[in-house]
């Protein structure tokens, strides 16, 4: 196809009073908009791949060449009235046309022949699920991506995405809501679907100064609903496999200790469990089936183990140190780690036979307690001597101790899913310390608290949730940053937390 062919007439210099009035002629004199007059071999495959030269006028500072609606795998500017350029895959009869900071050109047609290659194919993304406003980055694995014209979240296209190579691509995920297919357009077609699931997450968060057990949305940054529970609220741990959050109350002398049973699909009470002999219950934790929930006594220096199908105990492991606080469960389930704050120990309870099977020393005055997700390592904050201690829990040893997290009483931790940072509350400083868990270091010290107490951790790591007892404010932290981007207003006294709703995909 050659100039002649175009539906355009030859070009024919005007006078300059009516360049103004004549676009065309004036981008062949370089006065517009670029002008695209033959594209030498405007014939291919549908593959692509194969280099066609475009002859016209107003190149120089060309940003795009397309081929429909798909850019040019690559091309060059050879002169302001030519240029090479390299074929996307396509199908059909498409226009080829030159975009400059002028505007752009002009479109010219180029013609695929030959048998479309077939849609692209989906085999995997990760991850498969996001909070419902959007903004986390999806891979997605597969073949066939070369030429992606588009990426969908069922009706919505992705914010942005990007063809790695063929193999491939990056997406944004667009904010939605419910399970979505999403799909890749290539010139083949789309691809077959591959579920995405859009998740609302909320935190739980007890309030130690009004007895009350608040819920808070971390999309928009606001206390959703408020219900009683027991005296001095303490910690929140939710089950893995039912929606069903227990909160640890403490003896105010009128009412014992107790563990509220939370429904939460309706954000109410469904049961109130009495501790028997505990006059303060701190730590609690569900068990990895979610059958079982143990529940720290701290002058009682035991640990109550509470049937969840019936809400009873069942029973009652004794022989702690003094002051047991806090509780963590390895990721198996099979052992639980109980730090006894004043006796400068970690006991290790076999949860197959409810008996403690060691103890181990750690640094002085022992609060919180985290296993890493792989379950090798055990992570105990010493609020006494501000040191963090790393438990090899196949040889039950310190293997490091870590200076700089912890002051006083309340320090607690929480780890990133990746494992490869934590996060730390410094009660008595009004800090939080990052440690890195590959080096072993304090990388980063957060200020700008008063008594900061629980923190949890959002699915995907990027949010760190922190309450402050003394402001009564709940912080978020950008972990990107380290930094604080949020405080919100209206708890009392807020504990130690918890994040439900949204468990990893």
């Amino acid at each position: 196809m050659t100039a002649n062919s175009s539906p355009w007439p030859a070009p024919q210099l005007p006078d300059a009073a009516a360049l103004s009035a004549m676009p065309q002629a004036a981008a062949f004199l370089g006065f517009g908009s670029p002008a695209l007059l033959a594209v030498v071999l405007p014939i291919g495959p549908t593959t692509g791949g194969n280099q066609v030269t475009l002859l016209g006028s107003g190149f120089s500072g060309t940003t795009v060449v397309r081929f429909g609606l798909t850019s040019a795998t690559s091309f060059v500017v050879v002169s302001d009235n030519i240029i090479t350029a390299v074929v996307p895959p396509g199908v059909g009869i498409i226009p080829v046309t030159v975009t400059t900071s002028h505007g752009t050109s002009n479109g010219f047609p180029y013609i695929y022949v030959g048998h479309p290659a077939p849609p692209a194919v989906i085999t995997s993304i990760s991850p498969t699920c996001g909070l419902t406003t959007g903004g986390n980055t999806v891979t997605i694995n597969g073949s066939g991506f070369t030429g992606a014209t588009a990426v969908s979240f069922g009706p919505h296209p992705a914010t942005s995405f990007s063809v790695v190579n063929d193999n491939t691509i990056t997406a944004v995920a667009p904010p939605g809501t419910g399970t979505v297919p999403v799909t890749v357009t290539t010139p083949g077609g789309t691809s077959n679907a591959v579920n995405y699931t859009y998740q609302t997450c909320e935190l739980a968060v007890p309030n130690w100064n009004n007895n009350t057990l608040s819920f808070f949305d971390p999309q928009t940054l606001t206390i959703t609903g408020t219900i009683g529970v027991g005296p001095n609220p303490w910690r929140v741990a939710v089950s893995p496999t039912m929606p069903r959050a227990y909160v640890t109350n403490q003896n105010n002398g009128v009412t014992p200790s107790s563990v509220s049973v939370i429904d939460l699909t309706t954000h109410t009470v469904i049961a109130t469990i009495p501790i028997p002999g505990a006059s303060n219950c701190i730590g609690v934790v569900v068990s990895p089936d979610g059958s079982k929930v143990y529940v720290v006594n701290v002058n009682g220096s035991s640990v109550s183990v509470i049937n969840t199908a019936t809400n009873t105990i069942t029973n009652t492991i004794t022989g702690f140190g003094v002051n047991p606080v806090e509780i963590a469960l390895n990721p198996a389930g099979s052992k639980a780690y109980v730090t006894n704050n004043l006796s400068t120990s970690v006991s290790v309870v076999d949860t197959a036979t409810n008996t403690i099977t060691n103890t181990i020393a750690v640094g002085n005055l022992p609060w919180g307690v985290a296993f890493s997700s792989d379950g090798t390592k055990a992570y105990v904050v010493n609020g006494g001597d501000g040191t963090l201690s790393v438990i090899d829990t196949a040889s039950e040893t310190v293997t490091a101790t870590i200076p700089g997290p912890g002051s006083g009483l309340f320090n607690n931790i929480a780890l990133k899913p990746d494992g490869t940072r934590a996060y730390i509350t410094n009660y008595d400083s009004g800090t939080v310390s990052v440690v890195n868990l590959t080096t072993n270091t304090v990388i980063a010290t957060i200020p700008g608290f008063t008594n900061p107490w629980g923190v949890a951790i959002s699915p995907n790591g990027s949010r760190v949730y922190v309450t402050d007892y003394t402001t009564s404010l709940l912080s978020v932290i950008d972990t990107a940053t380290n930094t604080v981007i949020s405080s919100t207003p209206g708890f009392a006294g807020p504990g130690e937390l918890a994040v439900i709703g949204c468990g990893p995909c």
